[in-house]
């Protein structure tokens, strides 16, 4: 099973039991890339475990990037150092939206794409 597979059953709860949280922060460490939209509070944990030990993730956000943007503090210093890729597919805006279900099916989607094994 690919890690995106893997990662999508975690997905379906409000949380991972550990043992598959420790799975998944194994995985990256033996070369996997994490790739999350980080909609749910078991995909945050994750992801913020994996960048801070300094594991390659993906994220795709729900909310484009302001004109000129650049991220600050440890989100910068990951990309520049090239563990971090943050992906906005939708277009930026400035009010405080919540994200519909419509969207996490469809960053969940991208996401299990852009994870995809080629031998699956």
């Amino acid at each position: 099973m690919s890690t995106a597979g893997m990662m999508q059953r975690c997905w379906t709860h409000d949380y991972c039991a550990p043992s598959f949280y420790i799975e998944l922060l194994y995985a990256a460490e033996h070369g996997a890339v994490l790739v999350s939209p980080c909609i749910s509070p078991g995909e945050k944990e994750i992801a913020r475990a994996a960048l801070e030990a300094g594991r390659p993730l993906i994220v795709l956000l729900e909310n484009g990037f302001a004109p000129l943007y650049k991220h600050a503090g440890r989100y910068f210093e990951a990309c520049a150092s090239g563990r971090l890729l943050m992906v906005a597919p939708f277009p930026y805006h400035r009010q405080k939206c919540t994200i519909t279900r419509e969207q996490c099916l469809t960053l969940n989607a991208w996401a299990q794409t852009i994870a995809k094994i080629d031998d699956e």
